[in-house]
C-alpha cells in the first residue's frame, strides 16, 4: 500500500541579477507547475504509524507519571505534617506533670509566702511554659459547672448535688484535662453531682 504526500511548496528565491531573461522564464514556469509529489512504502507508513502510538504511549505514560509524582508530593506534604504534630502532641503529653507540678508548688507557695521571690519566679516559669504550649496549639479543657461529657471528662467521685446544680454537673476539678486542635491529650479528672 502506498500513499501519495505533496511536498510543501518552496518559497519563491530572489532573482540574481545575472539571470538571463530564459532563465527566469523557466524557473517562473517551474513554480507555477503542480507540487511534486512523493511515495512512500507500505513498511515505511507502518514505521510512521508505529511511531505515532509509541509517541501517544509515551505521552501517557509522561502525564500519568507526573500525576503519580503529584499525588506522592500532596501525600507526603500531609505525612509530614502529621508526624509533626504527633510529635508536637508526644512532647506536650510529656510536658503535662511537669505543668501540674508547677501548679501544686505556686498553690503551696502562695499558702506559705505570697510575696516571696521564689513564689513569683515559678509563676513566671509556669506562665511561660503555659504560653510556650498554648502556641504550639495546647487548649485547656472546660470542665467546671458543665454536664459531664465522657469524652473530655473523666469522673472520680460524685457528691450530692447543691443548691443550682443538676445531676450530672461538674462541681470540682481534681486534674485539669487538655486537648490540642480536636484530640483529647488528657481528660479532666472529675468530680460529678448527683441527686
Amino acid at each position: 500500500m502506498t500513499k501519495k504526500h505533496e511536498k510543501p511548496e518552496e518559497a519563491p528565491k530572489p532573482q540574481d541579477a545575472a539571470q538571463t531573461p530564459d532563465a527566469a522564464q523557466e524557473a517562473a514556469a517551474q513554480d507555477a507547475s503542480a507540487p511534486e509529489e512523493f511515495i512512500i512504502t507500505k513498511e515505511q507508513y507502518e514505521r510512521i504509524e508505529k511511531a505515532l502510538k509509541e509517541r501517544e504511549e509515551y505521552l501517557y505514560l509522561l502525564q500519568r507519571t507526573q500525576a503519580d509524582f503529584d499525588n506522592y508530593r500532596k501525600r507526603n506534604a500531609s505525612l509530614r505534617q502529621e508526624a509533626f504534630e504527633d510529635g508536637a502532641r508526644d512532647v506536650i503529653a510529656a510536658l503535662l506533670p511537669t505543668l501540674d507540678t508547677m501548679e501544686l508548688a505556686i498553690a503551696s507557695a502562695l499558702a506559705d509566702a505570697p510575696d516571696s521571690a521564689l513564689c513569683k519566679g515559678v509563676q513566671m516559669v509556669q506562665r511561660g511554659l503555659v504560653d510556650a504550649l498554648q502556641k504550639l496549639g495546647l487548649e485547656e479543657l472546660a470542665a467546671l459547672g458543665l454536664p459531664f461529657d465522657p469524652e473530655q471528662h473523666n469522673a472520680v467521685a460524685r457528691e450530692p448535688a447543691a443548691d443550682g446544680q443538676k445531676d450530672g454537673d461538674v462541681v470540682a476539678v481534681l486534674q485539669k484535662g487538655y486537648r490540642m486542635g480536636k484530640r483529647i491529650l488528657r481528660p479532666s479528672m472529675v468530680k460529678v453531682a448527683h441527686e
